[in-house]
């Protein structure tokens, strides 16, 4: 998966951390893949970028 075994080493399982991507989808992998490595605390931005580009834009 994408680089996430970089968090085994570089990273503590006790750390926290906010996972997100444009549409969703593969944070959601991405979280569920760092809980089964033995991560706490892995939080899915739930917006997603999309969402919050699209709320930005109909500000204007």
């Amino acid at each position: 998966m994408f680089g996430l075994n970089f968090f085994k080493w570089k990273f503590k399982p006790n750390n926290s951390f906010l996972i997100y991507c444009h549409h969703g989808s593969r944070s959601f992998y991405a979280c569920t893949y760092l809980l089964q490595q033995g991560f706490k605390e892995i939080y899915n931005w739930e917006g997603r970028i999309d969402a919050w580009l699209k709320k930005l834009i109909n500000q204007f």
